[in-house]
């Protein structure tokens, strides 16, 4: 009975996070579905190297730092860190900026810097509100983050293709990050200590963070390098139908994944302290599977629909149900392994996910180039969805066994 205020506790905290989460995606979800067909696959496609190069740089623009926010005691000393985050991410952001003005790089990439500038600021500053929330135990505030993150993102794209019809993916992305990043700052600047001390913070952090800074590197350049790739290989359009496949496979998993996973490392950590092996393992087990039964009929429903209806969709966008056929053995990989991917610092197996996202990252450019030279862009799919999935079933084999092997050495 003792237990039973934090069971609750719990359980309200997993409903506030999926809802904030799952009804956002959803929102996006049908959004990207209409403006498929309004902005077409050539938008598309300058959106997906938009959105790659906003993932890399937005997400290592702190340098890890931010993990770091949930580490001080001392709220002065955690108030000095996070003032050197926000200073670092405008720093990185203006360097972006200043590095895609150089005369090498300013006909390369088909994107205007300053939206680019913006949205990598915003990706970083929305990093560090994730984590600060996280910090503060204020999930209520962290599910209406996202509720209204991808919410607002769905109307400003929409609402900018009329003074930017080519661009407004990219316009409505970079208002909606930079515009909740401003607020945030506007909210915490109470919290802001913009003195010469906070620089010891980051000297006191860096040996804690500058481990993982690699592995993390490497699992960006692993889960965003392929519209830097596609488009060069196979132009726009396939890039388009790439990164929508993307869209719509993952986002439902994404949304569904946010619900499951904190509270099952949270149950997870409690147990590793009482050497409870056979419980953990039988809880990653129902969490997969109950994630894969909430996941699969979206997606084969979603697939079915527009093999069926193909030759109602636009020319630009007919083949889309292949290219969502050909991906899911990527996508079914994930589903198995992603519920439980944060056991990996708890059982202190960083090692083994660093050697997977390296092995991603080689697999990504091996599949690219070997449908560069046969020319087929189904070839691509289908090597890089196969390899990419058969790699997150070895991963989940891996845990699977290292798991087992603990339950049998505790009977």
């Amino acid at each position: 009975m003792k237990k039973l205020p934090r069971v609750r506790m719990e359980l309200g905290m997993q409903r506030v996070l999926l809802r904030g989460h799952l009804t956002g995606q959803i929102v996006l979800w049908v959004a990207t579905l209409g403006y498929a067909q309004v902005y077409g696959a050539a938008a598309y496609g300058t959106f997906a190297l938009f959105l790659g190069v906003v993932n890399i740089c937005g997400l290592l623009s702190c340098l890890g730092f931010e993990a770091a926010l949930l580490l001080p005691d001392d709220s002065a000393r955690a108030n000095r860190l996070f003032s050197g985050c926000l200073v670092l991410v405008t720093g990185s952001a203006i360097l972006v900026g200043a590095l895609l003005h150089l005369p090498g790089l300013a006909g390369c990439i088909p994107i205007a810097t300053h939206w680019l500038t913006l949205a990598v600021w915003g990706q970083g500053v929305l990093v560090i509100q994730q984590e600060w929330y996280t910090r503060m135990g204020d999930y209520g505030k962290l599910g209406r983050l996202w509720h209204r993150q991808y919410g607002l993102m769905a109307i400003l794209q929409g609402l900018c293709f009329f003074p930017f019809p080519s661009t407004g993916l990219m316009v409505g992305y970079a208002l909606t990050l930079g515009g909740l990043g401003g607020y945030f700052c506007w909210q915490a600047r109470h919290c802001l200590r913009l003195d010469r001390l906070f620089w010891r913070s980051f000297r006191s952090y860096w040996p804690i963070i500058y481990p993982d800074l690699g592995g993390r590197g490497v699992q960006l350049l692993a889960r965003h390098i392929q519209p830097l790739l596609l488009l060069p290989c196979f132009g726009p359009k396939k890039a388009a139908h790439f990164f929508l496949a993307q869209q719509l496979l993952g986002k439902p998993l994404q949304a569904l994944v946010a619900g499951v996973r904190s509270p099952f490392l949270h149950r997870t950590r409690e147990r590793l302290q009482i050497g409870d092996w056979p419980v953990i393992r039988a809880d990653a087990r129902r969490v997969v599977i109950r994630l894969s039964v909430l996941v699969l009929p979206v997606w084969c429903l979603l697939i079915l629909t527009l093999v069926l209806t193909q030759s109602r969709l636009p020319t630009e966008w007919k083949g889309l149900g292949g290219v969502l056929l050909l991906m899911l053995p990527l996508y079914l990989g994930k589903t198995f392994f992603s519920p439980i991917s944060g056991l990996a610092p708890l059982l202190q197996k960083t090692n083994w996910t660093f050697v997977f996202n390296g092995f991603l990252f080689v697999w990504s450019l091996l599949s690219t180039g070997t449908g560069h030279v046969s020319q087929s862009f189904e070839v691509f799919l289908l090597v890089y969805s196969t390899g990419g999935g058969l790699g997150y079933l070895w991963l989940l084999h891996r845990f699977t066994q290292y798991l087992q092997q603990h339950e049998l050495a505790s009977v």
